[in-house]
């Protein structure tokens, strides 16, 4: 959503998730009983910022944000 202009997203990592979910079919298709699975937070969440959004609503990242983010749209030609 902060790809469409959305000012920030911050979440997990969908493809990650895939992953992690298909190690746990993998396991109950191989017999392994689900109620007895541990439950499997997300891995690695990701920080968006989309800078062109931020510039047309007059909102200023602090750079420690900028530096923290795991991807910048920035919108520049």
């Amino acid at each position: 959503m902060v790809e469409k202009g959305g000012l920030l997203g911050y979440g997990p990592n969908y493809f990650v998730s895939g992953e992690q979910s298909a190690i746990y079919a993998d396991k109950i298709l191989r017999g392994a009983d689900p109620s007895l699975l541990p439950i499997d937070a997300p891995r690695r969440l990701l920080l968006v910022l989309n800078k062109k959004t931020a510039r047309e609503i007059g909102v200023i990242f602090p750079e420690s944000l900028l530096r923290k983010a795991d991807l910048l749209i920035d919108g520049n030609p």
